[in-house]
């Protein structure tokens, strides 16, 4: 039986950011719980990177970046992250709106382009090399800075409250979370779905989730879409 009132909500991103959602779901009165569908490996501390400017699009990155100096300008892909290379460090940030049209719109008003300029992102668990695209669209450099895996099985105690039919969400923070997640969801799992909300960050995840039947997909910053229970 579905239980409608459950306060139960299973959280997918990894760290960096894991902890602190949870943290917040709990604070609102939520039971969330931690079931991290990928695995961040960092790349080794890059060598220096000569050139005019570092573009990141996670702060997934940002380990690979520690030796880099920290004057050089540094380009982010929302505030968040902006923020967490200020904490690493860096003092010449910006950060562009929205994802890819934001970040090239972002380089071209600084006038960046070109092999002077390094994006310096992650490779998926698919192989798929993130933001790959948009550093060739720039002409600019592409440059490893973390290796994504996929984690070998969802959380146990996720596991169990989905079995329970006892989640009122699931929060999803890209695509390919939500490919990872179900990739990893036996099909007992599949059925129980459709009693749950997908929670999702933005439109573009929503539409990943909605290859599937859910009880409502939704998008927005998933902390204002649940708010409290």
């Amino acid at each position: 039986m579905n239980k409608a009132s459950s306060r139960k909500v299973v959280v997918t991103r990894p760290e960096p950011g894991l902890s602190d959602t949870l943290a917040r779901l709990r604070e609102r009165g939520w039971h969330a719980m931690s079931c991290p569908v990928m695995v961040i490996q960092p790349a080794e501390t890059l060598p220096l990177i000569e050139g005019d400017a570092l573009v990141i699009t996670s702060a997934q990155a940002l380990p690979a970046l520690a030796e880099q100096p920290k004057e050089r300008l540094l380009l982010t892909v929302g505030e968040k992250t902006a923020d967490r290379a200020r904490q690493a460090g860096f003092t010449q940030v910006r950060a562009a709106r929205g994802k890819r049209e934001g970040l090239v719109a972002l380089c071209r008003a600084h006038g960046l382009s070109g092999e002077r300029v390094s994006f310096v992102c992650g490779c998926g668990w698919r192989g798929q090399a993130y933001s790959r695209t948009v550093a060739d669209q720039l002409g600019a450099r592409w440059v490893k800075g973390y290796q994504v895996q996929r984690a070998s099985c969802l959380a146990k105690e996720a596991v169990q409250a989905l079995s329970e039919r006892d989640v009122e969400a699931i929060c999803f923070y890209s695509a390919e979370t939500v490919r990872a997640f179900l990739s990893l969801c036996p099909a007992s799992l599949i059925a129980a779905l459709p009693n749950v909300r997908a929670v999702c960050l933005s439109e573009a995840i929503a539409a990943e989730a909605r290859e599937i039947v859910w009880r409502e997909v939704c998008f927005g910053d998933p902390l204002a879409v649940l708010g409290s229970p």
